[in-house]
């Protein structure tokens, strides 16, 4: 059975969500959203590397070899936007445990990552990982829809088959 299209759109919605406060925030100044940034960014990529792994699994029952280009295609993409959040959650999380455990006294290089971790997350850097990983979210969907519905199902999936693949 292939749980694959239960699992995967989960860490899409959250995801998605949390592009969006994080695009929002760099308009509007407003910290009072950071800890459901944290928690959205965190939770989706966790539920993004189950969303990969059932994706490994579902690969082998994939039998076209037509589309073998756009599954490869499906999962590179897939791999790019996870670590895209990966980064973002990494450093939402290191902030979260210093604020709450004081981590850069209980580990030795904590401030080196806990300085990296807030020059992403204060400056420009969130906000372009989060549009990254949007559109990488966005392009895997693109994908998986082709290989699902075929490269005509609509004209966005027809665009990005024309595009990647001629």
């Amino acid at each position: 059975m292939d749980i694959h299209p239960l699992v995967i759109h989960f860490p899409i919605a959250l995801l998605t969500l949390y592009s969006g406060l994080e695009i929002f925030k760099r308009f509007t100044k407003a910290e009072h959203w950071w800890n459901t940034r944290a928690v959205l960014v965190i939770a989706g990529t966790l539920s993004a590397f189950g969303g990969l792994s059932s994706g490994e699994g579902a690969e082998h029952l994939f039998n076209d070899p037509a589309l073998h280009d756009v599954l490869e295609a499906h999962s590179l993409a897939a791999t790019i936007a996870t670590w895209i959040f990966a980064i973002l959650g990494a450093c939402y999380l290191v902030i979260w445990l210093n604020r709450h455990i004081n981590l850069t006294k209980k580990l030795p290089l904590s401030q080196s990552i806990l300085t990296i971790a807030q020059k992403i997350l204060g400056g420009l850097g969130a906000p372009l990982l989060a549009i990254l990983g949007f559109l990488s979210l966005s392009l895997t969907g693109a994908l998986g829809a082709i290989l699902v519905y075929g490269p005509e199902f609509d004209p966005i999936t027809s665009l990005v088959y024309k595009l990647l693949f001629g």
